[in-house]
């Protein structure tokens, strides 16, 4: 990836490099470091690419999510490496606090459940692609190519996060609470960006982009197999 990289996509590359290492480091059990990494990886590009005075252009909604992603990977990085240091120390009473793992697994179920949705929903909208060049108007085509392998690269860290987690001290967490954190915590993002787009913004941004019909489709082919997994697997 360094290799191809010019000066525009320097940042860039660095980025998405931070993003795979961060995989393995969550599947082999270093949970503390694979979020901070992840973190990281989200935090030294976006920042410095996307509008507004936090680095974020919360007109649209995948900035959104993720901000979000970063704010929980960044409380992950928190909760797992108190975990860890408690379940390496032979001085701590326990060695583990029920309400830390609590939270590690809800805020585990919010990355997957936010990553999920974004990730099918922006796959969505760049199917179909036959090879051609993309021309200089800009496409929901064009614009999902520039954030789908983040996304991927998310979703597949949060899966390897869940996989590599072998702690065990609540394992009757309530069902109708993973549910909950399931379904709200995408819904209050959606809200909050409506509110947004209501009280800041004269129009959608993404209508600039293309027909509405896509984005319907997408969002359609996103939210079923979404709502399938959360009730499923929660």
């Amino acid at each position: 990836m360094l290799l191809f990289a010019d000066s525009a996509s320097f940042l860039a590359s660095v980025e998405v490099l931070l993003l795979y290492f961060s995989i393995p480091l969550a599947w082999f059990g270093e949970s503390a470091f694979g979020c901070g990494m992840h973190a990281a990886g989200i935090a030294v590009y976006t920042a410095s690419r996307l509008g507004g005075p936090l680095g974020y252009d919360l007109s649209y909604l995948t900035h959104w999510f993720v901000a979000a992603t970063l704010l929980i990977t960044v409380l992950l990085a928190a909760t797992t490496g108190v975990s860890e240091i408690l379940y390496n120390s032979f001085c701590s009473k326990g060695r583990y606090i029920d309400w830390i793992e609590t939270a590690t697994a809800l805020l585990l179920v919010a990355l997957v459940s936010m990553q999920l949705l974004l990730t099918i929903s922006s796959l969505s909208l760049g199917a179909g692609y036959d090879g051609a060049r993309v021309a200089y108007a800009r496409t929901w085509r064009q614009t999902s190519f520039e954030w789908t392998t983040q996304h991927c690269i998310s979703f597949f860290f949060a899966a390897a996060l869940v996989g590599g987690r072998f702690e065990t001290q609540n394992p009757t967490i309530s069902r109708w609470l993973l549910r909950a954190v399931w379904f709200s915590v995408p819904g209050l993002l959606v809200a909050l960006w409506i509110s947004a787009i209501v009280f800041f913004e004269d129009e959608i941004p993404y209508m600039s982009v293309g027909e509405p019909i896509p984005i319907a489709i997408a969002t359609f082919g996103a939210a079923v197999p979404w709502v399938v997994v959360g009730v499923v697997i929660c």
